[in-house]
Order: structure tokens, then sequence, then C-alpha cells
């Protein structure tokens, strides 16, 4: 009953945009070290760069992105092209 009440005010919307901005951004540091767990098992030589695009990489949509592309990356070079070209296709998507 009290949470029908709160729902609708202006504290109520400010706190969950808060709590939800807080989740995506830890979900994104989880997925930063998904994605250089994965690049020091299957390509190690690349972690100098992974760890660089990885803490510029702020969007959770984004990251999945790049995890995907080097979790099926066949090659160091599109392992490579995955790790530096997502702002590429960031943009793109923007």
């Amino acid at each position: 009953m009290l949470n029908n009440i709160f729902k609708d005010t202006v504290m109520h919307q400010y706190y969950m945009e808060m709590a939800r901005k807080e989740t995506m951004q830890e979900l994104c540091e989880e997925f930063r070290q998904t994605l250089q767990l994965i690049i020091q098992a299957h390509f190690p030589m690349l972690i100098h760069i992974a760890k660089a695009q990885a803490a510029q990489i702020n969007n959770f949509t984004t990251i999945k992105t790049v995890i995907d592309q080097i979790g099926t990356a066949k090659t160091l070079e599109e392992a490579q092209n995955a790790l530096l070209n997502w702002q590429e296709a960031d943009a793109s998507s923007a």
C-alpha cells in the first residue's frame, strides 16, 4: 500500500533512476572483468589493449557486443579488431 503511494513521487523516481544507473555501472564493471579474463585466456598478447579499451566502454550493450566478438574470434587479428573498432559500432548504433 505504501509502495503505491510513493511510486509516482519525484523522489521515488529519482532514487529508482539512481539505483538503475548504479546497477548498470556495476554490471559494466563485471563485464569489463569478463572481457579481460577471456582475453587473458585466449589472446594474452592483447591484454594491455583490452584493459585500456574496456576502461573506456561505459555502455552495457557495447561491452557485451565486444565480449561476443572476442568470444567468437578465431584469430588474434579478429580479436584485436573487436577491441579497437567498438567505437565505430557504438557510434553507428547511436
